[in-house]
C-alpha cells in the first residue's frame, strides 16, 4: 500500500477491547495493544505532530479530523468522505477556514490551533503541513 501516492486516504484508529486497530482506507492493517492512559489530562492533542526523536511535524495534509467516544467501526469499511457530528462525536475539525491559525470544532467545544514553523499552510479548504 502506497500511501505517499499523492491521493486522498482515509485513516482511523479504533480502540477497543484494551487493543488499538488501525484503518486506512477502511481496511484493517494493524493492531497493537492499548493501555489507556490518565483521564483529565491537561496536555494538549498534537495531531501530525511525532514526540520522539526531539519532535516534528508529519508531511501531511489534513481535511477532516474526528475524534469520537464510541468505536465506529468494528471490521474493514467503506470510508465515508464527510460526517456529521452526532452525541458521540467529541470533536470534529473540518478544516474549512481557508486562513489564520484557529481551526473551528464542529461540538463548539476544542477550537484547534495550527502550530509550526513555519505555519501550516491552508490549501483549497484543507491545511497541509509541509516539513
Amino acid at each position: 500500500m502506497n500511501l505517499m501516492d499523492g491521493k486522498w486516504h482515509h485513516w482511523a484508529g479504533v480502540v477497543h477491547d484494551q487493543q488499538i486497530q488501525f484503518y486506512v482506507d477502511g481496511i484493517r492493517v494493524a493492531s497493537t495493544p492499548y493501555k489507556a492512559g490518565a483521564t483529565g489530562s491537561r496536555c494538549p492533542l498534537r495531531i501530525g505532530y511525532r514526540a520522539t526523536h526531539g519532535g516534528c511535524f508529519v508531511d501531511a495534509t489534513f481535511a477532516e479530523i474526528r475524534i469520537s467516544r464510541v468505536a465506529r467501526y468494528d471490521r474493514d469499511f467503506t470510508p465515508a468522505t464527510s460526517f456529521l457530528v452526532d452525541r458521540d462525536t467529541i470533536a470534529y475539525w473540518r478544516f474549512s477556514e481557508g486562513s489564520g491559525k484557529t481551526v473551528r470544532d464542529e461540538t463548539g467545544r476544542h477550537p484547534g490551533e495550527l502550530r509550526g514553523s513555519p505555519l501550516p499552510t491552508w490549501i483549497d479548504g484543507v491545511v497541509a503541513q509541509n516539513r
